[in-house]
């Protein structure tokens, strides 16, 4: 059966086995386990847990976009790996879960793409206040 089935498949892309690759080409990794346990109750709330991370290279947010993610996600990424990790088990599915990471991950995204009329007079005094500096150290 197994070789039947073997003439309509396509092998694996030899390019994409080294990890650069599948990082550039695929960006999103998730995670998530199953349990198996013994009892009446086939559910175990463990499973519902699910880990996405992502690259924040991968996102390709300018200047400002990158450092307003970086003040909008918190703890939640890492500066040592760049990478933004959100972990979700608020809901009821692992699919549930997994689609409210991806959600989460787009709406952060417009949010920090996103430039605030306030942002803008914020950014303007504090180079105001660079200006000043700099002409006060010369």
């Amino acid at each position: 059966m197994r070789h039947f089935i073997s003439e309509f498949c396509t092998k694996f892309p030899g390019e994409l086995k080294e990890i650069e690759c599948q990082q550039k080409y695929f960006p999103l990794e998730f995670r998530y386990s199953d349990y198996i346990h013994q009892g009446t109750n086939i559910r175990d709330m463990r499973a519902r847990q699910v880990t996405m991370g992502i690259r924040l290279d991968a996102l390709e947010l300018d200047k400002h976009a990158h450092l307003k993610f970086r003040q909008l996600v918190g703890d939640q990424y890492n500066k040592d790996t760049n990478v933004f990790i959100v972990v979700s088990d608020r809901c009821r599915s692992r699919k549930q879960n997994r689609e409210y990471s991806e959600y989460l991950l787009t709406v952060l995204y417009h949010e920090s793409n996103k430039t605030e009329p306030w942002e803008a007079d914020f950014q303007t005094k504090q180079e105001d206040k660079r200006q000043i500096l700099r002409t006060a150290n010369n």
